[in-house]
């Protein structure tokens, strides 16, 4: 079954590759349009859309979005042509899409929902204003993995361990931390980790690979893309060159796991106090529920909307985009989610962080203080 999807996701990824072309970094162009069939008097024939991913090149998000890119336009009336961007960091490329014209023609794709990246202080969207067409998530969740030779086995050895758990960000200043390394910064300061941060120019996942595999980092949060491993990286987990230490999930019950890792490790809502879990989600892990949302900017006419809210539907349908996508994932059991869908678990979910949103930015520059060097 991995030979499968590791063959699925090859053939994907050559596909995406030479159909979605180059890339770009904040501020850049470059990106060259697929050839589009010509359609017959729709709204989207003869025209580009721009999928715009916040992630670097060869990561986790940028995979899916040039699946996304490569698969969806045959499900729009028109079936137009498209280009992929990657504009980075995160709040850059999500104030790019948030500033862009509401014409239907820029889609974002983020590694996590807009609402992780709600109240930095560069951030210029209000999440709830977002044109959402729909959402995609993988069941296999966020995991804390340590490299064998890291020194502890499971989080209880590393609780006021004496051997550093290194790994890393691309923040220059507090304002720009991922949130998925402010997760773990904060997960450490709970429960005592002898966690250091390395301030680096590349933080995606491409990154962070190589960084273990080196040694230059041993420990890192990973998004759903540690699913990945048995296939992009054989013996990582079977060998135990690296170790699952602690399940980040945002719904336990509903995370999967690579077949080859037997035992589930704790969750982190066995290891933190009542107290510091509802400030843990209210902080990061609500923000996270509703997978990776792909959007428009605010005020995109709702006919347009409509227009691709209704080919995301149909392509859900469609079992060669399901497998496409659950290539691009490297799982199968990927979860849909519709525009309205999105739309409303925002809404609950901004009430929830919104009780936080005083203590995000005095609560990020203190964890930024004491960990990143």
């Amino acid at each position: 079954m991995r030979l499968m999807r590791f063959a699925m996701l090859l053939a994907v990824l050559g596909l995406i590759l030479a159909a979605c072309g180059t890339t770009e970094t904040e501020g850049g162009e470059g990106s060259e349009d697929t050839a589009a069939p010509e359609g017959e008097g729709a709204f989207y024939e003869g025209k580009v859309i721009r999928f715009v991913t916040s992630s670097g090149p060869g990561g986790g998000t940028d995979v899916k979005i040039r699946t996304l890119a490569s698969q969806l336009p045959r499900f729009i009336e028109g079936n137009p042509a498209t280009q992929v961007s990657n504009i980075e960091p995160h709040v850059a490329g999500m104030n790019y899409v948030w500033n862009a014209e509401p014409d239907g023609l820029t889609v974002g794709l983020t590694a996590a929902p807009t609402l992780e990246f709600e109240f930095f202080e560069e951030a210029e969207w209000d999440s709830s204003e977002w044109s959402y067409i729909g959402a995609m998530t993988s069941a296999c969740d966020n995991m804390l993995l340590v490299r064998g030779d890291a020194g502890y086995e499971t989080i209880e050895d590393a609780i006021g361990g004496d051997e550093p758990l290194i790994t890393m960000t691309q923040a220059p200043t507090p304002a720009d931390v991922e949130p998925i390394a402010l997760s773990l910064m904060l997960v450490a300061d709970y429960l005592d980790l002898p966690l250091e941060v390395r301030r680096v120019a590349d933080a995606g996942q491409g990154a962070i690979n190589l960084a273990m595999e080196r040694g230059e980092i041993n420990a890192a949060r990973y998004g759903s893309s540690w699913c990945l491993l048995p296939d992009q990286n054989p013996g990582w987990l079977e060998d135990g060159f690296v170790i699952p230490l602690l399940d980040m999930a945002t719904r336990r019950d509903e995370a999967a796991m690579p077949e080859v890792v037997e035992e589930r490790p704790p969750h982190v809502s066995e290891v933190l106090t009542e107290e510091q879990y509802l400030e843990f989600r209210g902080v990061v892990a609500a923000s996270r529920e509703g997978g990776n949302p792909f959007f428009m900017p605010p005020d995109v006419p709702e006919e347009t909307l409509s227009i691709l809210r209704t080919a995301f539907n149909d392509a859900v349908a469609d079992e060669d985009f399901v497998e496409a996508m659950e290539a691009s994932f490297g799982a199968e059991d990927i979860s849909f989610y519709t525009g309205e869908e999105i739309d409303e678990i925002v809404t609950d979910n901004l009430q929830v962080m919104t009780e936080y949103s005083d203590r995000f930015t005095e609560l990020t520059e203190e964890l930024y203080a004491k960990y990143v060097r």
